[in-house]
């Protein structure tokens, strides 16, 4: 049997220490290999990856840098239409739409019979429109002109596309009823498959905020903890257990959120979260807007570290509050929740147990490479290039540009009428 190839592209390095989708990105190459799968991995951007770049040429990856690479790497390659031309790929795997929006012309015009998915990370345009929605009063509640445009852009490459993946089955659905398409999207969980934390809850000390701080919603919920949450946990309590921020591009404006509050640790990147999960009594996801699913939540139940989350950190994870989870939704009972779970010791280990069985059922190795390979072979079988290869760019850019227009005209229309009927209440 020929060996089968397949070429993963997205934006950067996959820094899998650093950010959630990253190491999402490692891990689908990780389990392609483990499969049988030939890999190539393209960047567009290779600027400070040269160690991921390394350990993926330990692993048999050739690794190439796109059009942002100049002087990074030998295998600088400015234009990826010679990997299409050449390659003799099976499947193409591009994280994030706004790179397949890119490169899915250059594949149906190169390479008509590769199979093309894209791997979503998480819906943007969802995300994008509960940042506008939140219950931040600092932001007008209203979306933006643009919004419609790109939500427009992102749906098109995800019908365009012979699959998609997605973190959650809630997402893979969504995809599929906006395009009529059943078999479009699929759930490929985040995998993660970790030891249990050896240290028992006397042993515990400290609350934990994981997150990757180039991603505006980390940013925004570390702002939500310490100018809602903090104040209203009792200090003698932070004395027993500081507040631990942990995370990659802490900025001086993120670090000076904690300045002058006793007890309060501004950490920043680390190269392994790890210890901070094993050793915490409890970590905490105050997470006001966001999709897809959240790895922090993950990791830290499959450690046995209990958590506290609003409702958006536990989407498409099927988490109870109470059972595996504590749930609050404003700054009072998510502080409330903290300092329960850090006094009442039955709590503590049910949640342990209860949250860590939980994960490990769901995101663990062989969940997640089973759910992996149904989603290919169901992808593979298709009928690759749906959409006539000639037709490519010019739909990615005159046909999408009238729909663009169109949905700016009809959104100018609706705001039109809401500031109407505002003004006459």
């Amino acid at each position: 049997m020929p060996i089968k190839r397949a070429l993963v592209c997205s934006p950067v390095m996959p820094e899998f220490d650093r950010e959630s989708g990253s190491r999402r990105i490692f891990h689908l190459i990780v389990l392609l290999q483990e499969a049988g799968w030939s890999v190539t991995f393209f960047a567009e951007n290779m600027t400070g990856g040269e160690r991921y770049a390394h350990i993926l040429r330990q692993r048999g990856v050739m690794v190439y840098g796109g059009r942002h690479s100049r002087g990074i790497s030998a295998e600088y390659l400015p234009n990826p239409k010679v990997l299409f031309e050449n390659g003799h790929f099976d499947l193409v795997l591009v994280a994030f739409w706004y790179v397949a929006e890119r490169l899915l012309p250059m594949v149906r015009s190169c390479a008509p019979h590769t199979r093309f998915i894209v791997d979503s990370i998480d819906l943007h345009f969802l995300r994008h429109a509960r940042k506008a929605f939140s219950r931040d009063h600092t932001l007008p509640k209203a979306l933006e002109l643009d919004y419609a445009s790109e939500m427009i852009r992102e749906l098109n490459v995800y019908a365009a596309v012979d699959g998609v993946f997605t973190v959650s089955q809630k997402e893979a659905d969504l995809i599929n009823d906006f395009v009529a398409d059943p078999n479009k999207a699929y759930a490929v969980p985040d995998m993660e498959e970790l030891a249990r934390s050896p240290l028992a809850f006397e042993a515990r000390k400290g609350i934990l905020f994981v997150g990757n701080f180039r991603h505006l919603p980390n940013v925004r919920a570390v702002k939500y903890l310490f100018g809602q949450i903090v104040p209203r946990i009792d200090p003698r309590l932070l004395q027993r257990h500081p507040l631990y921020v942990v995370g990659n591009a802490l900025d001086e404006d993120i670090h000076q959120l904690g300045k002058g509050i006793p007890d309060v640790k501004m950490v920043g990147w680390v190269p392994s979260i790890l210890p901070y999960f094993n050793k915490a009594c409890v970590s905490i996801v105050p997470l006001t807007y966001g999709a897809g699913t959240k790895r922090k939540v993950i990791e830290t139940l499959s450690v046995g570290t209990p958590c506290v989350s609003t409702s958006i950190g536990i989407e498409g994870l099927a988490l109870r509050h109470g059972q595996e989870i504590l749930v609050a939704d404003d700054p009072e009972a998510f502080a409330a929740a903290i300092e329960t779970l850090l006094d009442d010791k039955l709590l503590w280990h049910r949640l342990a147990e209860q949250g860590r069985a939980h994960i490990v059922a769901t995101h663990g190795s062989e969940v997640v490479r089973s759910r992996l390979h149904e989603a290919l072979e169901s992808v593979m079988a298709k009928k690759p290039g749906q959409r006539d290869p000639s037709m490519s760019l010019r739909w990615l850019s005159n046909e999408m540009a009238g729909h663009m227009h169109r949905a700016k005209l009809g959104i100018k229309h609706w705001l039109r009428t809401v500031r109407i009927r505002a003004r006459l209440k």
